[in-house]
């Protein structure tokens, strides 16, 4: 298997024919005009519940997938078995095929390919059905949001789906040997956010973390980030049974996936810092982490929300509270500027700090916007920000 923490995909083609200025000509040389193209991939230098390291150190496993050559319709024309190991490449074989390890080292040529083939896509770590037109094969290979959990580490699986692509431009420079290159840029199709810790100021004297639930998101998605269904976004509004285990679109089976909930509390607490691990109390080597898909249509994107549930939450001199309490953050913040949300990226809050103004006895009664670190999922980082509702 090869490690890579960024993948570039850089093709070059060299185009065998006659040209034409009419456009009649310009049609028959398309159906018969071919190419040779080269490809090589390029490695690019730039316990229990949800807690895991930050993933700014971890790495994505490429082992194996697809390459495929298509026209501006999404027809196959030629498609390459990524396969894990050194082999050689095989062309003798239907679909031919190619080690990850050769893919990265020596690359691949590929013969008589259409003119009319205009994209490239490489798919990784993705069972794939069989068709002859990437629009129908991506949405069917359904990518759900457990799938791109490790269960090891509590970060991004080693072996998440990836998906990446890129279109065939010319080359300008008349003495290069190569007439067209494509370059891809693959990514994991998932996300994921981290919280580092929560902490408390101003009255409050003691709390306990009860819950951290992510909400807003896509249970599964095409491997291309295509939106299978509308209803498909997990949306558990501000119902307070619905936050808790087994409440609401919380199954079990998603614990620790996309939700944290003990009623004895989470993490650890230290001078009203609420730590994932009261033993290691670094943002860096404990945080909690939930992964989630993004979808590729920008106008049915979703942007994840946080609602933290707290218990025995005491102000003053006051009894602590026999109620929940909830903190909202439904928008996270790059700066000045509100998060865009986009695949192959970690969003890290360092610290959520509330007081008593924030807490209410509903989610979403006020929202809490909050600053981020957004690191790139090949992989580094970046914090971000927010406001509680």
């Amino acid at each position: 298997m090869k490690n890579l923490k960024s993948i570039a995909l850089v093709a070059f083609a060299t185009v065998f024919g006659f040209s034409s200025c009419s456009n009649s000509d310009d049609l028959v040389n398309q159906e018969t005009e071919q190419r040779t193209v080269f490809f090589k991939l390029n490695k690019n230098a730039s316990g229990s519940r949800a807690v895991g390291p930050h993933v700014s150190g971890n790495e994505v496993t490429f082992s194996n997938g697809y390459l495929y050559l298509v026209d501006a319709k999404g027809k196959i024309y030629e498609s390459v078995k990524i396969n894990p190991g050194d082999g050689e490449f095989d062309k003798g074989v239907d679909p031919k095929t190619i080690g990850i390890e050769k893919l990265t080292t020596v690359g691949v040529t590929l013969d008589n390919i259409n003119a009319k083939v205009t994209k490239a896509y490489v798919v990784g770590n993705t069972i794939l059905q069989s068709g002859e037109n990437v629009n129908d094969i991506f949405p069917k290979a359904k990518i759900k949001v457990e799938n791109i959990f490790d269960e090891t580490n509590h970060g991004i699986n080693s072996d998440a789906p990836l998906f990446g692509e890129g279109v065939l431009e010319p080359v300008m420079d008349a003495s290069s040997p190569f007439n067209y290159k494509v370059q891809v840029q693959v990514k994991a199709v998932s996300s994921r956010l981290e919280i580092g810790s929560i902490t408390a100021k101003g009255a409050i004297k003691d709390f306990k973390v009860e819950g951290i639930f992510i909400n807003n998101y896509y249970t599964k998605l095409g491997v291309d980030g295509s939106i299978i269904s509308d209803a498909d976004v997990n949306d558990n509004k501000d119902v307070i049974d619905n936050y808790k285990e087994d409440g609401g679109s919380y199954s079990v089976a998603l614990k620790e996936i996309i939700y944290d909930y003990d009623v004895s509390g989470l993490g650890a607490l230290d001078k009203l810092v609420c730590w994932p691990d009261g033993t290691n109390k670094n943002r860096d080597n404990k945080v909690w982490g939930y992964n989630f898909l993004v979808a590729t249509d920008a106008t049915k994107a979703v942007s994840p929300q946080i609602v933290v549930r707290l218990k025995d939450v005491k102000v003053g001199e006051a009894e602590a509270s026999t109620i929940p309490y909830f903190l909202t953050i439904s928008t996270l913040k790059n700066g000045a500027n509100d998060l865009a949300i986009e695949k192959g990226y970690a969003y890290r809050i360092q610290d959520i700090e509330f007081d008593e103004g924030d807490l209410h006895i509903k989610p979403f009664e006020k929202n809490k916007n909050v600053q981020v670190d957004v690191t790139l999922i090949e992989w580094k980082s970046k914090d971000i920000g927010y406001e509680l509702d």
